[in-house]
């Protein structure tokens, strides 16, 4: 159904598969030089520290992410010579959290995170329902070899939580009172894409595959929450 629409054209009856992958990031970054300006002075060089990645997963197994794959294929007991339908759910395979500590916007008690100008925390969310339908053509009517030609149409929900700080204004020296903050969560509740396949048996022992499917434009819109430093000029007038 996601791969090659045409591949399930090959089922017999009715046919459910229920699978998933699982994915873990490790993900470390140290970042060089040191603080300019720290909250805490350690005494020494006030070297940036190691941060890891250390969020979990909102569905899946200790640090492990589960992308779901779950589809039925069938012939709906129609007797329609080669023709068959699906339906399922796929979710893009990638991982979707990033965390790396918890942190207070000047936390009085502890220095700004090395990394708080790249996203410092995410939460990205994505299904895609789909329906599809195969034809397969058998050898007597093709006169040359099989083919299987599928297509899927596909609805997709998404959405996206991330936090990251910002640079404002000159702030050289980075001092945490002259950072911004920022929160954006938006979501699009209509992702539409598509795929179509073929699958041809010139004999036998040999396939040929042939698949397309049409990226997904996810334009999602929601809200924001900014904040800037406290020792930064307050906005408007």
């Amino acid at each position: 159904l996601f791969h090659n629409p045409a591949g399930f054209a090959k089922g017999v009856g009715t046919v459910i598969q229920i699978g998933a992958n699982f994915l873990d990031m490790s993900l470390e970054f140290t970042r060089s030089g040191g603080y300019e300006t720290p909250v805490i002075d350690d005494g020494g060089a006030n070297a940036f520290p190691t941060v890891k990645d250390d969020s979990k997963p909102a569905v899946g197994v200790g640090g492990f992410q589960a992308i779901p794959i779950i589809a039925v294929t069938t012939d709906l007991g129609l007797g329609l010579s080669g023709v068959r339908f699906a339906a399922g759910i796929y979710a893009p395979n990638g991982f979707p959290q990033r965390e790396f500590g918890s942190y207070d916007f000047e936390d009085p008690t502890r220095n700004p995170p090395p990394n708080r100008y790249d996203t410092q925390k995410q939460d990205v969310s994505a299904a895609f329902p789909s329906i599809g339908a195969s034809y397969s053509i058998d050898r007597q009517t093709l006169g040359i070899g099989e083919l299987d030609i599928g297509v899927r149409f596909s609805w997709g929900i998404a959405g996206i939580n991330s936090t990251s700080y910002v640079w404002a204004l000159r702030n050289y020296e980075e001092d945490i009172a002259g950072d911004g903050f920022i929160n954006l969560d938006t979501h699009d509740n209509f992702v539409p894409t598509f795929g179509v396949g073929l699958l041809y048996r010139p004999v036998d022992v040999i396939e040929i595959g042939l698949a397309y499917s049409e990226q997904a434009n996810i334009r999602s819109k929601g809200h924001t929450a900014a904040a800037l430093g406290s020792g930064l000029p307050a906005l408007g007038g």
